[in-house]
């Protein structure tokens, strides 16, 4: 698979993921495999699984590196928001905190995951 194959797949990949979060956050139904794992894992994972889809569907140079998880944190804030007016849900900072800390984590480990076989074609030059 070519590079911009691969950047076209994570792309994609990324807009299914932001609209079944943005439909996990703010329906009022219970979902049982999503509602049996702690909350704040949830964000941390959502998020993880997010930075990772960014940084493949929009491979950036160091100049534009950190922008794309700002705009990544503005989405959890946003969502935060969207859920402030909904009867069902509340805004919650320790949730944006658990956010944060997902792409904090993928950042972290970003160098463990430059050395995996199937994922290390992303870093070549």
């Amino acid at each position: 698979m070519t590079l911009k194959s691969q950047i076209i797949l994570a792309r994609i990949g990324l807009i299914v993921t932001v609209l079944v979060i943005f439909f996990l956050a703010t329906t009022a139904r219970q979902i049982p495999a999503v509602e049996s794992i702690n909350d704040k894992l949830n964000h941390f994972l959502a998020f993880f699984v997010l930075s990772l889809q960014l940084d493949f569907a929009f491979p950036s140079t160091k100049s534009t590196y950190y922008q794309k998880y700002v705009a990544l944190l503005s989405y959890g804030v946003l969502l935060e928001c969207v859920q402030n007016f909904l009867p069902h849900r509340d805004f919650s900072i320790a949730d944006v905190a658990a956010d944060i800390a997902g792409i904090v984590g993928y950042v972290c480990t970003v160098p463990i995951i430059q050395t995996l076989p199937i994922l290390k074609k992303r870093w070549r030059s």
